[in-house]
């Protein structure tokens, strides 16, 4: 739901920026669409990587010809750290929800194991007395199941707690995540904007 989500945001970024194009004046294109915007800044971004790995880039001969390469330097640094940014809250996500997993687990095999050893000790029991000791293993039997019951309760209530705790974390999360998203998004339609009156001005 979130990827589904940071999709739609993402095209309406595009489609954005796409209007805002069309906007600068002396601007070559009379019709742009977000889909077009994003082929292009991926294009232009392939193209200048590959031109900061030339020697001309490495030996900064050509760093001072115009403003346009400073200004695709910038777009690609900010492209790299947003893509860092999104593989590390990913690889967070992830961590999160195996720990959960591993938590809950880790409970419910205390509670089993908890339930065995009370077996155990039932089962090892040396009253000689049949009668006694059925009576002694069914009031233990029914001890048993009731504070099972009360561990499996005790289970649910601190799983619930984690549960609302990790959707308010979540909550906020996502929250700075759009902020970030929303920030990201208006550097690069900005650096965006000045490339493409440079562009217009070369």
């Amino acid at each position: 739901m979130d990827s589904l989500k940071l999709v739609k945001n993402t095209t309406k970024a595009w489609d954005a920026l796409a209007t805002k194009l069309l906007e600068v004046p002396g601007f070559g294109r009379t019709t742009l669409d977000g889909k077009k915007a994003a082929n292009r800044f991926y294009q232009l971004l392939r193209v200048h990587r590959r031109f900061q790995q030339s020697s001309q880039y490495l030996s900064g001969v050509e760093q001072e010809e115009t403003g346009k390469i400073v200004l695709l330097d910038e777009l690609v640094q900010l492209f790299d750290e947003a893509m860092d940014q999104r593989n590390a809250d990913r690889a967070a996500m992830h961590a999160k929800v195996t720990e959960k997993e591993a938590a809950a687990s880790f409970l419910r095999d205390q509670a089993m194991q908890s339930g065995k050893r009370k077996s155990v000790e039932t089962d090892e029991s040396t009253d000689i007395d049949v009668v006694g000791r059925k009576r002694k293993a069914i009031f233990e039997s029914h001890e048993r199941g009731i504070e099972l019951e009360r561990e499996r309760l005790a289970f649910e209530k601190y799983k619930l707690q984690m549960e609302l705790e990790e959707r308010e974390k979540e909550r906020l999360e996502r929250i700075q995540q759009r902020e970030f998203e929303m920030k990201r998004n208006d550097d690069i339609m900005s650096l965006l904007l000045q490339l493409a009156s440079k562009l217009q001005k070369e």
